[in-house]
């Protein structure tokens, strides 16, 4: 059956196929969505010039500057706690050094010491990351900038490891919005790993001086793409001031106007008897006059003095729903932080929350933070100490060495107790339904190793195969029972010498 379409009031060509004109028919539909004609007719939602959401453009964001961003964090306590608090909490506990054991072998006296000086080099370089850290979160990027003896006075040729004597100093810089170091040249080799990435920076004081990226540990705020990060950031990231500005904002105006409204919590009412005819005679000053003798006898007598048709109350201001709105605007506030709602606002836990789970939440999101931004420039700075030939290896870099992070939050003696309990349960339910043997269990415990890794298979598998074919035979018959009831006789004198 040929296609027909209906052009009455249509622009529709007739010279068309009918699938174009159909095409020209829906364009003429402005913009109604024929997934939900129906819906769109009634209402006019997903109809063009009709639905307010398609009105609703991304605008451009405030940035803040410098200036701005830093009297923010001098004066705003919850702009001061966004920018501190992560960093704070993620370098509250300093990494642990540790040189792995050769062959199994225990850790040599000269090991031992060398994991002491590294240790001090790394508690003494943690206030540096700290530092560097906020900076980073304030005003979108940072670096600590590296005084490494390497006998070259030309800072924009790479640092060559080998060739470091010693590791002089540490500096922190801010970049970002305004800051002290900006990009100067981007790698523009395709061929290299880092092509269109920062290669040379360059101080912002009246020297200018340049200096090649291996020479800093560069951090960064708010990940942004590679071009604004080019055209807005310097090279480096966004605030997180800058991102809260809107929320921050809101929230700060409204417990302002709430501290005002507190002030002004009781309203004092008057009614003077003719007022109106008073005001129109022109006799404003015989108003004044009236309610300062009111005011005066009020303030000695702390009575009222009223004429017989005056009157006077006082009311006060309603706030109901005033704390449910603020605890949304808390709550947009909170949602710019990393942290747990009751971390950041210094909350108890309630409603569904738990304490515990709280505390998981915090060292998930501290342990992220720490691998993203403190780990590799840590490892990076580790690993030119160790390249130091007048340092505390001599320049020989460890074959096996690592850093650990402690847990930020660490369990109560009573949350140990519990969690002990619970093992012991699931170990006599396992040995119920030998699920494992005792040998098993003992050297869990000793070792201090979830089941799982003590338990073989594969000698499982030997053993079972062992006997079934010592089953085979009645000799082999006769000695597993002869065994079992050999077993059952001690158990049961036990019992009775018991």
């Amino acid at each position: 059956m040929p296609l027909s379409v209906s052009q009455k009031n249509s622009n529709v060509s007739n010279n068309l196929a009918p699938e174009l004109q159909i095409q020209e028919l829906e364009k003429e539909l402005h913009g109604l969505r024929l997934d939900s004609a129906l819906a769109s007719i009634a209402s006019k939602v997903g109809a063009k010039g009709f639905d307010k959401r398609e009105s609703v453009r991304i605008k451009t964001p405030t940035r803040l500057s410098r200036e701005e961003l830093s009297i923010l964090f001098e004066q705003d306590k919850f702009a001061a706690k966004l920018v501190e608090s992560l960093p704070n909490i993620a370098t509250r506990k300093h990494p642990i050094y540790s040189l792995g054991a050769k062959n199994g072998e225990e850790i040599e006296e000269s090991d031992a010491k060398l994991t002491a000086a590294m240790q001090d080099l790394i508690d003494k370089s943690m206030p540096y990351f700290r530092e560097a850290y906020v900076t980073a979160r304030l005003y979108g990027g940072s670096c600590i900038v590296m005084g490494c003896n390497d006998n070259v006075t030309d800072l924009t040729k790479p640092l060559i490891p080998e060739q470091i004597k010693t590791i002089d100093w540490l500096d922190v810089r801010a970049g970002g919005i305004g800051g002290q170091l900006e990009v100067a040249y981007y790698q523009e080799d395709a061929t290299q790993p880092d092509y269109d990435e920062p290669l040379i920076y360059q101080f912002t004081d009246r020297v200018g001086t340049q200096i090649h990226k291996s020479r800093l540990l560069i951090f960064h705020g708010i990940k942004v793409n590679k071009r604004r990060s080019r055209e807005y950031y310097y090279g480096f990231g966004g605030s997180v001031v800058n991102r809260a500005w809107n929320d921050l904002r809101d929230f700060n105006i409204s417990v302002d106007s709430i501290a005002i409204a507190v002030q002004d919590f009781n309203r004092l009412v008057v009614k003077i008897a003719g007022l109106a005819n008073l005001l129109n005679a022109k006799k404003k000053k015989e108003v004044e006059e009236r309610l300062q003798i009111m005011n005066y006898v009020t303030s000695v007598l702390n009575v009222w003095l009223l004429d017989p048709q005056d009157e006077h109350q006082i009311l006060s201001r309603n706030f109901n729903g005033v704390a449910e709105m603020l605890e949304i605007l808390k709550s947009n506030l909170g949602a710019n932080s990393e942290l747990p709602h009751t971390s950041f606002f210094n909350q108890s836990p309630d409603g569904i929350t738990s304490g515990s789970s709280e505390a998981a939440e915090l060292n998930q999101v501290v342990a992220t933070s720490q691998n993203d931004n403190i780990r590799p420039n840590l490892l990076r700075l580790i690993d030119l100490y160790h390249h130091c030939k007048q340092g505390v290896t001599g320049g020989k870099v460890p074959e096996d060495w690592s850093i650990t992070f402690p847990t930020i939050y660490e369990e109560t003696e009573l949350e140990k107790q519990e969690l002990a309990g619970k093992k012991a349960a699931e170990r006599e339910i396992y040995l119920k339904y030998q699920v494992v043997t005792p040998d098993e269990v003992a050297e869990a415990i000793a070792r201090d190793i979830p089941l799982g890794a003590v338990i073989d298979l594969a000698k499982r598998e030997e053993d079972r195969a062992k006997m079934e074919e010592m089953l085979s035979t009645p000799e082999g018959v006769t000695m597993v029972m002869g065994g079992q009831n050999g077993n059952e006789q001690e158990q049961k004198a036990g019992e009775e010498e018991a």
